[in-house]
């Protein structure tokens, strides 16, 4: 028996007694069946069984009882057949509640099934818990997100299927609801598989026809995902944020449907503005525009947007805010509609100011080193050591025409390919290897052969180890020069001098040589006897 239902039995139970009471006392006939048509429908209403049969029948003998109470000169054939009517209506009032059941019970058994096809085949987490907590209905979900079948799961607790924190927290919550009796949210964390987990839960309290809470159901949403998805997008915005901030990278956004351009705070400040000094308006770029570089400017925007090509990049000059260019850096990429039309297009700006003008100086330095390279009386070079031999890299002129040929030529040859003796690349290399153990220039000097006249040449060579090059091989510097003229000159003197001395030391006249001290500082033997 539903214990929610005795207040409804003790009523019916009241009607009957007092219906044969009245009738009794005072024979009611069919006014009494009205009553004990009441009890029927009323216990029909609470009963989950066939006790409105049962009260139909004890309505029955009651009315039958009734006729105890009437006199007999007033038993007739009128009395029988409304006491008949009586009885007949009860058991229609029966008849009529026992449908009525009937239909329900199909009603809830099509509940049921649509209940259980739902737990069956929904995608999401559905449970219902009993007041202590066990588990009465599951979905497939629930079942696939747990790892077990519904046998090891219906019946049991969260302290037998969860750790113990994690069920803790549970039933808190399932306590809240059936404490409050409303719909509430939650934040629930689950360990499934050794995987963490992140739900949003909505648990609600489910009640019998009294309005009695029985159970506490829930709906979960996995939010791992969404959860990931935003915590991996705040660390990629992070890390944008920081390589913007260490590049000092400006961001601009044109929205092309609504012709709108963001302008990023670094984007503002590296052309000397406030926040709020620069409008959102394209036309703020356009106007700052240097007017050489306008054209260009233009017309590559044109070119991406139309699709002739296939990457957006710019330098170019802005005008600052005290009335200079500054040049600019800007690479881009475009968002374009299902119908393939532009829609949005999103760049950097990079001050390049500092790096044109170093650029600039080092053009400059590069002409003029390379006018003082290439015009030199001296022979000058780099070259790499490779298996043995001396590969040229960059020659100039003197070089080449030294080894009769021209500088680009030259460029990309080996030593021995010019015809270098082997005996001569071996002192070439043994020099470069003491400058770059030394780390020092080192200067040698040796008789070279001219491989165009066959005649021998004297260098004055000077080699300095420069480091590594692309090839991963050691590269070094020389400057070389002809010194065969300057021996022969020295030679000539060093010979007309001994024959100077020899004429100078026969000669019977005394000759001295004083400094501007009037100091002797040289003489002839006969000058010697002479002075004593």
């Amino acid at each position: 028996m539903n214990h929610s239902g005795r207040p409804w039995y003790a009523f019916c139970a009241s009607i009957l007694l007092a219906t044969l009471l009245i009738d009794l006392s005072a024979p009611a006939g069919i006014s009494a069946s009205l009553l004990y048509l009441l009890a029927v429908a009323a216990v029909g209403m609470v009963s989950g069984s066939s006790m409105h049969w049962i009260v139909a029948a004890i309505s029955t003998g009651l009315t039958v009882v009734g006729l105890y109470g009437a006199t007999p000169e007033s038993i007739g054939w009128i009395e029988l057949t409304n006491r008949a009517m009586s009885i007949g209506a009860a058991w229609v009032t029966a008849w009529i509640v026992s449908q009525w059941k009937k239909g329900a019970r199909s009603h809830a058994h099509d509940v049921s099934i649509r209940l259980r096809s739902l737990l069956t085949h929904s995608q999401t987490i559905i449970f219902v818990k009993d007041l202590q907590g066990r588990y009465l209905e599951v979905s497939e979900q629930f079942l696939a997100s747990v790892g077990a079948p519904a046998e090891q799961v219906i019946g049991k607790t969260d302290h037998e299927l969860f750790p113990q924190d994690i069920a803790d927290s549970y039933r808190q919550h399932d306590c809240k609801v059936l404490h409050t009796g409303e719909v509430m949210s939650f934040e629930e964390d689950a360990l499934l598989n050794n995987d963490p987990r992140f739900y949003v839960v909505r648990k609600f309290p489910l009640r019998d026809e009294g309005g009695r809470i029985i159970a506490v159901g829930g709906v979960a949403t996995d939010m791992t995902a969404r959860l990931q998805a935003e915590v991996a997008r705040h660390e990629a915005q992070e890390r944008l944020d920081l390589v913007v901030a260490a590049t000092q990278t400006g961001i601009w956004d044109w929205d092309m449907q609504a012709n709108t351009m963001y302008y990023s705070p670094r984007w503002k400040s590296s052309l000397g503005y406030e926040e709020q000094e620069i409008s959102n308006s394209p036309s703020e770029w356009e106007t700052r525009l240097h007017p050489d570089d306008r054209a260009r400017a233009f017309a590559l925007v044109d070119d991406y947007l139309s699709g002739r090509i296939a990457s957006y990049e710019l330098q170019h000059r802005l005008r600052h805010k005290d009335g200079t260019y500054r040049w600019i850096h800007t690479c881009a990429v475009l968002q374009r509609d299902e119908e393939g039309r532009p829609r949005r297009m999103t760049g950097s700006h990079v001050d390049i100011t500092e790096r044109k003008r170093a650029e600039e100086a080092l053009s400059r330095s590069e002409s003029t080193l390379r006018s003082f390279f290439e015009s030199g009386v001296m022979m000058m070079g780099v070259v790499e050591l490779q298996d043995g031999d001396i590969l040229h890299l960059s020659d100039n002129r003197c070089a080449a025409s030294f080894f009769g040929t021209t500088s680009e030529l030259m460029q990309g040859q080996l030593a021995s390919k010019l015809g270098a003796p082997p005996d001569t690349i071996a002192l070439w290399h043994r020099h470069y290897e003491m400058s770059r153990e030394s780390a020092q220039s080192v200067r040698f000097e040796y008789p070279h052969s001219d491989p165009t006249s066959g005649t021998e040449r004297y260098l004055s060579v000077s080699v300095c180890w420069i480091g590594t090059g692309p090839s991963e091989r050691h590269r070094y510097s020389y400057v070389a020069e002809d010194v065969t003229e300057a021996r022969r000159t020295k030679t000539a003197l060093v010979e007309t001098a001994e024959r100077y001395r020899g004429v100078v030391t026969a000669l019977a006249e005394g000759i001295v040589l004083q400094n501007a001290q009037g100091q002797i500082i040289a003489c002839n033997p006969s000058a010697e006897q002479i002075l004593g």
